[in-house]
């Protein structure tokens, strides 16, 4: 495939849907993306080096040409969905597209062929797809240590502040901000919903869920391009672009890579399974079946490019920093409302530093003391003695990550771990079934993903606060 000689500015060479026009030229990076920051180095060589040689820059090649080239469209096969929600509006075509997904094109009468065409791409699997595989890839990452499992967590929170598309795009819709509570239960939720065997079957609740969840984030694009106009498209692409979706879709990777990194170490063949489930992951949550690794190598090498063009976060950093005590300040309220204003208060202080022991101070090894401080700079809340637990939480997760790799090796396990994670990690279900009784007692909460079906007009939206790339 063709690519650009330079970089273009008429809006007709950029803003296409691949899909329907797979023989047009890639395009080039968004002007705004292209750098290589280097905040991000330290935790590619911490992820990715017990795989390959990890550099500041990555050479332009026909693989990252590819990557670059869906900075500048959202979830190809959403796009016709949205237009449908834009122009019918939300209030008809919502029940259609619940229809679509709970019961199937048939239950639709008279169903518009944007949802016709969507269905086709839900009802069947891809012929690449082998489910032995996957699941093998589930389980393997089912059974992280628990140090891993802290780490992605807070990977997940870091990446959201500090990636410049995500921290844009996430504090301009102002959900964190104004309904933090409902955000962070419906991401939690999707997640741990994913790590469920029935994740395969179209009619189950994990499937359907994340489809929700790929609509969601479609409608938010939609809204934000027209929030943020033309000029914006033109140096930073896509809002929620389907390269970011790529990167999304690979993200339970990462639970054992660091675990590899620890000591318990993945073989090839694991590899392989996990990017097998990682591609059917990422094929329900909308990123394009094009860029999808055909094996675990492949796979690490697509992430530490997406990973190294991540850039540096937007000016919303601060604030979303102030929403993780949201959700923290809203169990102690749900849970001790007979305690005092002012002790409530005391406890939701403590909460936040027990969130900073268990979920940040496991990313001083992989991104460096400096890079937290200013991870958290402005959010007095998880203020806390890091480097200093840093240090312990190293010695113990080594120590957890070892002796879990020691019981892989023992004759009989890989039997024992299909059985315990058969149905996701233990305990998946009572936290599932907690986070909805939690919900159910703030203020109702309902995690129905609904929460952008009116946003495509970009009403009510900000800026992205994003800055040209650097040089």
């Amino acid at each position: 495939m063709a690519t650009f000689a330079t970089v273009g500015s008429a809006l007709a060479d950029l803003e296409f849907n691949r899909r329907d026009h797979e023989d047009r030229p890639l395009r080039p990076i968004p002007p705004g993306r292209d750098q290589f920051s280097a905040r991000w180095l330290p935790s590619r060589r911490y992820l990715f080096g017990p795989w390959r040689t990890i550099e500041a820059t990555i050479p332009a090649s026909d693989f990252t040409r590819a990557r670059d080239d869906m900075f500048w469209q959202a979830d190809e096969h959403m796009i016709p969905v949205v237009d449908l929600f834009h122009s019918a509006g939300p209030s008809a075509v919502r029940p259609m597209f619940e229809q679509m997904l709970t019961g199937g094109i048939d239950a639709v009468p008279d169903a518009p062929s944007a949802l016709v065409d969507f269905f086709a791409q839900l009802a069947e699997p891809p012929a690449w797809f082998d489910r032995r595989s996957a699941d093998r890839g589930r389980l393997l990452i089912s059974s992280a240590s628990l140090s891993a499992q802290r780490l992605v967590l807070g990977w997940a929170l870091f990446e959201t502040a500090m990636t410049g598309d995500i921290s844009a795009a996430t504090g301009a819709t102002g959900r964190f901000k104004r309904d933090s509570v409902r955000r962070y239960a419906e991401t939690f939720r999707m997640f741990a919903l994913a790590m469920k065997p029935d994740i395969y079957d179209r009619d189950s609740e994990v499937f359907q869920t994340i489809v929700r969840v790929r609509l969601m984030h479609a409608l938010a694009s939609r809204g934000l391009r027209r929030a943020w106009g033309d000029e914006h498209y033109l140096r930073f692409g896509e809002p929620i672009a389907a390269t970011s979706l790529l990167a999304f879709g690979n993200g339970p990777l990462l639970t054992r890579l660091v675990d590899h990194r620890l000591g318990r170490k993945l073989s090839a063949r694991d590899l392989d399974d996990i990017a097998m489930f990682a591609g059917w992951f990422g094929h329900l949550i909308g990123a394009p079946d094009r860029l999808r690794a055909a094996d675990g190598e492949e796979m690490i090498r697509s992430l530490d490019y997406v990973f190294s063009r991540g850039g540096d976060p937007s000016g919303w950093r601060e604030e979303l920093m102030h929403t993780v005590r949201q959700p923290i300040d809203a169990l102690v309220d749900a849970y001790l409302p007979w305690v005092p204003g002012n002790a409530r208060s005391v406890v939701s202080a403590a909460g936040c530093k027990v969130f900073a022991a268990g979920a940040i101070t496991p990313l001083v090894p992989v991104f460096g003391i400096e890079e937290i401080h200013e991870f958290i700079d402005g959010a007095p809340e998880f203020r806390f003695p890091y480097r200093i637990h840093a240090d312990l939480f190293g010695r113990v997760a080594s120590l957890n990550a070892r002796s879990a790799g020691i019981r892989d090796r023992v004759p009989g396990a890989t039997l024992v771990r299909r059985t315990l994670y058969r149905n996701g990690p233990p305990g998946i279900d009572q936290a599932v079934d907690g986070l909805a009784a939690f919900a159910r007692r703030y203020h109702d909460i309902a995690m129905a993903y609904t929460h952008h079906d009116a946003s495509t007009t970009g009403r009510g939206l900000g800026s992205s606060r994003l800055a040209p790339a650097a040089g």
